[in-house]
């Protein structure tokens, strides 16, 4: 009411105002006109709220969202979408604010939010649109929130996956979404099948709970000689026996409650180190499998990696510094030596009277070194010795390794810990440092012991082999434990993916696979079915930030 009485108001004094300027028949027409158009708001006011109660009066016993399911399922699809453009957008732009390349072309402006970022964009909130007015529809029609109605959301919406044209991008996100599926999936079955095993308020193992963890109290018992516990151990006849009973004597309700504590915290613990223990195992053999196929593909089969992934391989690995115009075909020259030392069809050893036809372009890269090895002299021709090889290594992948993660670091800082770097800067930026500084240790390591690795394996066994450019990967993924423990299978999961499209598209051209065409939307598809189902029924099994 308070409303119509300002919009009147309102409406009144520029009656007012134009009476002094209007003829009496003209007055009379705006009038009308005016009246009218009020009439028609208040039309219009009515029939809104009649709508709005009779929505009310649907019955959405499941739909968990304040707002009507018409009205949830819209502002879904607007806020994904303007949300997806602004970060696609940002990432895009700031990187070229930052090199100077949109001073030098302004129309990367309007290209940054061009096709690509709208496909994207409309392919992240035609998914969530699509899922949200499916869920909402099944639920209405079955009365029901069965684990189907979800899956079968999650299966539909993920054909929203076609709208992408990036064919690269698209084999990512199913990849990537595909592990991160199999994470959710095994912190669903340790929160379902490993946790209740040690739950404290399982009356079926209370018992024996209770005996490993109660108060001991002092009682002394004779001793049998020779005699052997429950669980095979002997006893010593001239000991002492602490009961885990408390004598009824004693046994008071403050000693129950005691019992208890100790008994949830001491289980607590267990299940925390299993835990932990069973996370950094994960992490670390994720990482040391997806690093030797990694190793592998980009040594001996380069053309199965992402093209992406492939050339930020190629500078880390220092082909682009030794040679930045033909670093592709400084790899190729690798592959085919290699394959040829191993297969016999070549010496492993240097001589520089005898270049491989494949060297001759690059014999200035090529010297002499203590091992003697044909690939020793082309991978660290300028020292004589292998270890100063990787020392060179090393060094050198430290700058690049501070250019990648300190610019990171800093602007996660800034977007996602502002309030943390406002309250307290000094203490913000001593936790940035030492993060961007463990984190350059680790790739700087791990970029050296992949090379370096492979020199000792030549002098052990004579020459190149196949297999050491597996071994080798699986070492250099061991230096993952240099990095904090929360990144560690954070690192794994973004490697494996990569592994696994250069396992398939190894097994494609060795013959035992066959690549069908747009077959990233069937694993998709299955994958968001699921994770999807996940995050409607058990969703602490999904990590927080994809919640």
């Amino acid at each position: 009411m308070v409303n119509f009485k300002l919009y009147e108001n309102f409406i009144e004094s520029i009656a007012v105002v134009l009476s002094k300027a209007l003829t009496n028949d003209e007055r009379e027409k705006i009038a009308k006109n005016f009246q009218s158009f009020n009439e028609r708001l208040r039309q219009l006011s009515s029939d809104n709220l009649k709508r709005i109660k009779q929505e009310a009066e649907i019955k959405r016993p499941y739909c968990k969202h304040k707002l009507t399911c018409t009205q949830s399922c819209i502002r879904s699809f607007l806020k994904s979408f303007c949300t997806t453009y602004i970060l696609k957008y940002a990432l895009g732009f700031i990187p070229t604010l930052m090199t100077g390349k949109i001073f030098r072309n302004p129309r990367l402006i309007l290209l940054l939010g061009g096709r690509d970022t709208t496909q994207l964009s409309l392919f992240l909130s035609s998914f969530t649109f699509l899922y949200k007015v499916l869920l909402c529809s099944l639920r209405r029609i079955f009365v029901s929130n069965d684990w189907k109605i979800s899956f079968i959301a999650g299966l539909v919406a993920s054909t929203s996956l076609a709208i992408d044209r990036n064919d690269t991008r698209r084999l990512m996100i199913a990849l990537y979404l595909s592990t991160r599926n199999l994470h959710f999936i095994s912190r669903h079955l340790w929160r379902i099948h490993v946790e209740p095993r040690w739950d404290p308020n399982d009356d079926s193992q209370n018992e024996v709970k209770e005996e490993k963890t109660k108060p001991k109290y002092l009682i002394s018992s004779p001793r049998i000689p020779g005699e052997v516990r429950k669980y095979g151990e002997e006893i010593n006849p001239f000991s002492f026996e602490f009961s885990s009973k408390i004598p009824k004597s004693l046994e008071t309700k403050d000693s129950k409650k005691v019992e208890t504590v100790v008994t949830t915290r001491k289980l607590d613990n267990k299940i925390d180190i299993i835990r932990k223990f069973v996370r950094k195992c994960a992490a670390v053999s994720l990482m040391m499998i997806s690093s030797g196929q990694i190793a592998y593909g980009f040594v001996l089969h380069p053309e199965t990696l992402n093209s992406s992934y492939f050339s930020f391989l190629l500078l880390h690995g220092n082909f682009k510094k030794k040679e930045p115009l033909r670093a592709k075909n400084y790899l190729n020259a690798w592959t085919n030596v290699i394959t040829n030392i191993a297969t016999n069809n070549l010496s492993p050893l240097y001589n520089e009277y005898k270049i491989p036809p494949e060297l001759k372009e690059f014999k200035e890269n090529l010297g002499m070194t203590k091992s003697g090895m044909l690939m020793c002299s082309l991978q660290h021709g300028n020292h004589y010795y292998c270890s100063g090889g990787a020392l060179s290594i090393f060094k050198s992948e430290i700058l690049r390794a501070v250019a990648l993660y300190a610019p990171l670091n800093f602007f996660m800082t800034v977007v996602f810990k502002i309030d943390k770097f406002v309250k307290d800067p000094k203490n913000t930026l001593l936790i940035v440092t030492k993060s961007i500084l463990r984190s350059t240790l680790f790739l700087a390591s791990y970029v050296t012991v992949a090379f370096s690795s492979v020199c000792y394996f030549r002098r052990i066994f004579g020459g190149d082999k196949i297999w050491m450019y597996y071994v080798n990967g699986f070492l250099a993924g061991s230096t993952v434990l240099l990095e904090a423990p929360g990144r560690r299978l954070e690192l794994a999961l973004y490697c494996f993916p990569r592994a696994l499209e250069s396992f398939f598209n190894c097994g494609v051209k060795k013959g035992w696979f066959r690549n069908i065409k747009n077959g990233e939307l069937i694993y998709f598809g299955l994958s968001m079915a699921t994770m999807m189902t996940l995050y409607q029924h058990d969703p602490e099994s999904i990590h927080d930030g994809y919640r």
